[in-house]
């Protein structure tokens, strides 16, 4: 039986985070999902643990070839709906945008992250964010926006409010964690080591908190590195801070299953998926409100959010996670809640009623 619908995900590069959902969709027999990514996975994230993605039953296509981008768009204009990843992001794509958007009865969507508004850089970026919604006024798109910080900036910017929806990244579910009665409790961080992260943020923070029991693994890699390890001597944390290499992504999701907390201090974070791995794991995060993830961390179940910058915000946090009693049923109860709330099974019919079903616009599952 051919699909009712089909979705064509016109994509910079495959993507780990982004693969389950659409692999999700697929299992509906009404849906169809077509992705042409410009690129397969780079060797900077085969180096960050990346494995190629898998997107079930979607047909893939990876080329930039402009001529052949224009064939694949011609070929496929008439699908349902055309998803682009960022706004105006990819020059190769807005040939295609543009061609799309003049069909008639075609949706076009665009999803977007929040920009790094911070410094003379981001003024340029805001200034641009700006003239683009101007320029889509007249012709408007929905714009699937990955966090309450990228909707913020997308509503100042002037993209009107009733075509912005809530999305974001959703993943497979990890290793169920247990309850371990090991001492000290591991504080985890997973990710880069570079300015927007605030990992320096982090080592401050933990710096207020040597009179409790605690560990700390720091899994990743970058240019800060050195200066993050020189730090942590600084401050006499290297006997309670350990920096780990990547490693793969399955590797990642057991060390995640063990940590009794996950911290994301970032100063800037278009999303941070790991936050999405760690609940799936029934392990509470402490993230701040920079991250678009955040809008996963609602009650105290999920674990804390806290304000960027704030090093002693983010140390009373993590203590306050570290204090609470956390018995297997607490894992549980968190690990239930991803299921029913952030996974990708359940993300595709919020998106499948987002595109196709008629009426008020579906309310974002991890909100309800």
């Amino acid at each position: 039986m051919s699909a009712e619908h089909t979705i064509v995900w016109w994509q910079n590069s495959l993507s780990i985070h982004q693969a389950p959902m659409i692999r999700a969709l697929g299992q509906d027999q009404h849906v169809q999902n077509i992705v042409v990514a410009l690129g397969g996975v780079s060797d900077e994230r085969k180096k960050l643990g990346w494995s190629t993605p898998d997107y079930g039953n979607a047909i893939v296509y990876i080329t930039k070839d402009p001529q052949e981008l224009a064939r694949l768009a011609s070929e496929h204009r008439r699908c349902d709906v055309h998803v682009f990843s960022g706004i105006h992001a990819y020059r190769e794509f807005e040939p295609i945008s543009r061609m799309l958007r003049a069909e008639p009865d075609t949706n076009v969507a665009a999803m977007s992250e929040s920009w790094d508004f911070r410094g003379i850089k981001g003024l340029a970026r805001k200034v641009m964010l700006t003239r683009r919604a101007a320029r889509d006024h007249l012709n408007p798109t929905r714009i699937l926006a990955c966090g309450s910080p990228a909707r913020d900036q997308l509503v100042s910017a002037g993209y009107r409010t009733d075509l912005i929806s809530p999305y974001g990244y959703f993943v497979d579910s990890g290793p169920r964690a247990t309850t371990c009665c090991e001492q000290p409790p591991t504080i985890l961080y997973v990710g880069q080591f570079i300015e927007c992260k605030g990992v320096d943020i982090l080592l401050r923070a933990l710096q207020q908190l040597t009179s409790h029991q605690w560990h700390c693994d720091l899994i990743g890699s970058g240019h800060l590195e050195s200066g993050l390890r020189q730090l942590a001597d600084e401050l006499d944390l290297e006997d309670r801070v350990t920096f780990h290499p990547p490693l793969s992504n399955t590797d990642t999701r057991g060390r995640i299953s063990t940590s009794s907390v996950l911290v994301l201090p970032s100063r800037y974070d278009g999303w941070g998926v790991v936050v999405n791995e760690a609940l799936s794991s029934g392990i509470p995060c402490v993230v701040t409100s920079a991250a678009g993830a955040h809008d996963l961390v609602a009650h105290n179940l999920q674990g804390r959010v806290v304000p960027p910058n704030d090093r002693t915000a983010l140390a009373t946090a993590i203590m306050g996670v570290l204090q609470e009693e956390r018995t297997q049923n607490h894992i549980d109860q968190l690990a239930s809640w991803s299921e029913t709330h952030i996974a990708p099974a359940v993300v595709s019919a919020y998106l499948t009623s987002l595109f196709f079903a008629d009426g008020l616009s579906p309310v974002a599952p991890w909100s309800r």
